[in-house]
């Protein structure tokens, strides 16, 4: 639809000005300036944005005088929840109210302390996260009982770093992913970079390297040291190269400096090109080749060895940790030559993990 709002994970926020035939790509004007032709697959749409924020006092026709204590968007409109000072705390929908902003009244309910606006605001993200079937990551402890020995497992091996490999077994409905979103939460709090990848046979098959790469580039986060805001996958390897890591890697040095989205979605695996495209549009020969195939397994091992290493050696994180949701999926497939590829390159993933001496030959091949 054009004149719709839309953001874009590369190129945040802009409209939409024009359709391509059968709707797969639109035209899209974004709030850098940049007028580009973009998959329709790619876009979200965004509400208008709201005037009002958290803390604004307002003024409803109905209700009178209130205070803003929570914005949340819900089928493309901003939803206000305010507590009024004579009808108590209502959800007005942003689009359907008559509301302006005023002054702090001179009497009403007494101001609540910081802390307590601080857990009003976790229990209200919590809620929210349920509504969605879900439980974050960061308050996942709060929410897991009955599993005091698995969980005592689970710290000793994040502890343990004699010890790269874990599996968790179980029957279905056992809860064995509401437990690796427990790792996942316990890992990122203890200074690991962490990677989410839920197989599917058909999406995101392990005999599709490149594909398993992109789902640990999309998912990837890390706390930074310099605060507790969590990080995606490319701050984290701009961080790196300022740091000065990657300097003899094939891939990854590539991108210092570098600002085109291109060249970023290329390493993030998240366009279907082998290389990045020149100015003529044809494959640019200076960058090394990110092949879709099941045989080339031996590049995504490189580039998540490198990317493990540096990030313990130059920002004294703890490692990368990459967890598989549904792996017992591995035999889902049409032909045996798929599961045989797929046994391929989660043995090479684990032989990585366990600073296997002989895969140092195997990093090598192909590459050149």
């Amino acid at each position: 639809m054009k004149n719709q709002n839309v953001t874009h994970r590369f190129y945040g926020n802009g409209i939409i000005i024009d359709h391509a035939p059968f709707g797969r790509k639109v035209k899209v004007r974004f709030s850098s300036g940049e007028i580009k032709w973009v998959k329709s697959t790619d876009l979200k749409t965004i509400a208008e944005p709201t005037d009002f924020k958290i803390g604004d006092y307002v003024k409803h026709r109905t209700f009178e005088v209130g205070k803003v204590i929570n914005i949340t968007e819900s089928n493309n409109e901003y939803n206000l929840t305010i507590e009024f000072i004579k009808y108590g705390e209502k959800i007005i929908k942003k689009s359907l109210a008559n509301l302006e902003r005023t002054n702090k009244p001179n009497t009403g309910p007494a101001e609540k302390p910081q802390q307590q606006d601080k857990v009003d605001y976790i229990s209200r993200r919590m809620i929210e996260s349920f509504r969605l079937g879900i439980v974050p990551y960061d308050r996942i402890d709060n929410f897991t009982f009955g599993r005091n020995e698995q969980i005592k497992k689970i710290k000793y091996w994040l502890d343990d770093s004699s010890q790269n490999i874990s599996t968790l077994t179980g029957e279905y409905g056992s809860g064995k992913t509401h437990m690796l979103q427990y790792v996942y939460g316990s890992a990122l709090k203890q200074g690991f970079a962490v990677s989410y990848v839920e197989i599917d046979p058909l999406e995101c098959p392990l005999f599709r390297p490149k594909k398993i790469f992109a789902k640990i580039t999309q998912s990837l986060q890390y706390i930074s040291p310099l605060n507790e805001n969590p990080k995606n996958f490319r701050s984290l390897i701009k961080m790196l190269l300022n740091e000065g890591a990657f300097k003899d890697h094939r891939y990854f040095k590539l991108l210092l400096g570098s600002s085109d989205q291109g060249i970023w979605e290329w390493i993030e695996a998240q366009d279907e090109l082998v290389r990045p495209l020149d100015s003529e549009f044809v494959y640019d020969p200076n960058y090394p080749p990110l092949y879709p195939y099941a045989t080339a397994a031996n590049v995504y091992t490189y580039l998540l060895s490198g990317l493990g290493w540096s990030l313990r050696r130059f920002l004294g994180l703890k490692g990368l940790l990459v967890i598989f949701d549904e792996a017992e999926s591995i035999d889902q497939t049409d032909y045996n030559y798929q599961i045989e590829k797929s046994k391929n390159f989660l043995n090479a993933l684990v032989r990585v993990a366990q600073n296997d001496p002989a895969m140092e030959n195997l990093y090598s091949c192909g590459l050149e």
